[in-house]
């Protein structure tokens, strides 16, 4: 099962502005690996690039269901 479809992303999630994804994917694009890339500097790449593709997702989401997103912060 893929993370991604046990996570939950608008019942928890703030609105999210479709303008911060592409920022975020300018700054981390999909990360291609070089042979001198260490194993750390890998998966940190990946990494980051996992949570662009997440907040992607909960954007998507988000068009797609607008009644169910949280336009409150849940501490007040």
């Amino acid at each position: 099962m893929h993370l991604w479809n046990v996570m939950k992303t608008n019942d928890d999630m703030p609105m999210i502005h479709p303008a911060l994804v592409d920022a975020l994917k300018k700054r981390f694009p999909v990360p291609v690996p070089r042979l001198e890339d260490g194993d750390r500097h890998i998966w940190h790449r990946l990494g980051a690039w996992s949570v662009v593709q997440f907040i992607e997702r909960a954007v998507k989401e988000q068009q797609e269901n607008p009644d169910r997103v949280q336009r409150e912060h849940p501490d007040s």
